[in-house]
């Protein structure tokens, strides 16, 4: 049996958050303890708590925007919090610590002496462009952290091939994608085919302003068409994104709804499931949308998208930040029945599986039990 501790820096609304409460959950089910542990709560604490997770949280902590300011005015603080966690996964025997963060892979490498546990970074980070904007210092440490780790796990092919090669890591690397539970039927809920769905976190790396505009362009062709907006994030940002709809005048088929607690029944009631990302590292609510039955359409971005969509058969894929072409790909979805069923009918036989709970379970077995 693994005990194991996955290590996060929030649980508020994100692919990373639902991706750590469903591995977690999953590996329960097969006779593990995997348990997680957060600086803080948010959205999905209470939905980790129904399913019966154990979830240690400190709320009096926060999760900064600027990181490395935020991390250097309570660096201290995050020092002390994280060395009582450490003695407490001593005392729980806990044998691994699987971080999804920096912030976590820095604290937990620097309590290594007191909870004696291998450590894991699991990586849901674009590097690549993610790393542009840290602080230099903070760049340095999250570096000296992810090199300490005792293996390395990605979430993409091609996120993880710039993790090794911009860090030069020498321990051993798995790319694990994230579980999606299949098994959701893909009527959960009555469809609409002219509703385009967007889910996730409202901050401005998702150039949701890239989507409005394209709604915009897109109603032109099909003035059916209206959009649902779900998440939470930034409320100067999601602000500018209301002006900015209702600028436009579309602000009556614009919806901005906030959290749901049903991602999967939303998903299948849309015509098209949209991303347009500046980048990602495996965009979860795409293969989400995939297992509620809907197809998606998305920039190019680094990295995921173009994997998810196995080479733009299980979805359309649109040249990055291209808007008038993101346009015509959501027209496309929604009034073309045909492609429609040809994307969906491909990835339930050629995409899903790769997700599937027993696949991505026994991935994490036998990364993780190399390691006790």
């Amino acid at each position: 049996m693994l005990n194991v501790a996955i290590f996060m820096g929030s649980l508020c609304v994100g692919g990373t958050e639902r991706s750590a409460i469903a591995l977690a959950s999953s590996m329960n089910q097969r006779g593990h303890r995997f348990s997680i542990d957060t600086y803080v709560g948010g959205p999905l604490l209470n939905e980790a708590l129904k399913i019966g997770l154990d979830c240690r949280v400190h709320n009096h902590l926060r999760v900064f925007e600027n990181m490395w300011s935020g991390l250097r005015s309570t660096y201290p603080y995050h020092l002390y919090v994280t060395a009582v966690k450490a003695l407490e996964w001593r005392r729980q025997g806990i044998q691994i610590v699987v971080n999804t963060c920096p912030i976590t892979a820095i604290f937990s490498e620097v309590t290594r002496p007191i909870h004696g546990a291998k450590v894991v970074c699991w990586t849901h980070y674009n590097w690549r462009h993610e790393s542009q904007n840290f602080h230099k210092r903070l760049l340095r440490r999250v570096s000296v952290a992810y090199r300490c780790s005792d293996t390395f796990v990605g979430v993409s092919d091609a996120s993880l091939a710039a993790f090794v090669e911009d860090l030069c890591l020498s321990q051993p690397s798995t790319k694990i994608y994230n579980i999606v539970d299949i098994t959701h039927a893909s009527s959960i809920a009555q469809r609409d085919r002219n509703l385009i769905v967007w889910i996730g976190r409202i901050v401005p790396l998702k150039q949701l302003e890239h989507l409005i505009w394209a709604f915009l362009f897109a109603r032109r062709l099909n003035p059916k068409l209206h959009l649902k907006v779900f998440g939470t994030g930034a409320p100067d940002y999601l602000d500018s994104l209301r002006r900015l709809a209702s600028e436009l005048d579309v602000d009556q088929y614009v919806c901005f709804v906030g959290y749901t607690n049903q991602p999967f029944a939303e998903l299948a009631s849309a015509g098209a499931v949209v991303l347009c990302s500046q980048h990602e590292a495996l965009p979860t609510v795409l293969v989400e949308a995939l297992a509620a039955g809907t197809p998606f359409v998305s920039y190019n971005s680094p990295h995921g998208p173009w994997e998810i969509s196995d080479r733009g058969r299980a979805g359309l894929i649109v040249p990055q930040n291209s808007i008038v072409e993101l346009a015509e790909a959501m027209v496309r979805l929604t009034t073309q029945p045909v492609l429609y069923q040809e994307l969906i009918d491909h990835a339930q036989c050629e995409v899903l599986p790769r997700f599937s709970v027993n696949c991505i379970c026994t991935q994490w077995e036998e990364v993780l039990g190399l390691l006790i």
